[in-house]
């Protein structure tokens, strides 16, 4: 009986050993993420697997805050620029939307011919330092 509780022991051992490494393993490939997303704490957003748990728990909302403040922040150079273009332009009306009558294929081909100078203007605005945004 007692050989039987010694082998159990033993594959309870390695099956913890095992948990262990692969809690490791996650903990680690989650590190880069966790401290992208939560830049104030880097370098211990993995000090436990709770402390994982929570920040990947939270990780949409986060997301979708960074992705709104990039989007604000893309949206307001393009409309400065413009504004500094055409000082005279009320920029108002843009908050309502398109053109009344614009449907949505001429909504997409709008967007289809405006779409590289979006993608310049977002990475200027995200990335104002690099000289070549597109080596991304």
């Amino acid at each position: 009986m007692k050989v039987k509780h010694n082998e159990e022991f033993l594959k309870m051992k390695t099956e913890l050993e095992e948990a262990r490494k692969v809690n490791a393993e996650f903990c680690q490939a989650a590190e880069p993420i966790l401290d992208n997303l939560h830049a104030a704490t880097a370098g211990t957003n993995t000090s436990s697997f709770e402390t994982v748990v929570e920040l990947l728990q939270s990780a949409p909302s986060r997301l979708k805050k960074i992705i709104l403040e990039s989007a604000s922040v893309a949206c307001g150079q393009t409309l400065a620029v413009i504004k500094s273009l055409y000082p005279k332009l009320d920029l108002k009306p843009i908050t309502l939307g398109y053109a009344e009558g614009t449907d949505s294929d001429k909504a997409l081909e709008l967007l289809d011919e405006v779409d590289g100078m979006a993608q310049a203007m977002a990475k200027d605005a995200l990335y104002p330092d690099e000289e070549d945004n597109d080596s991304e």
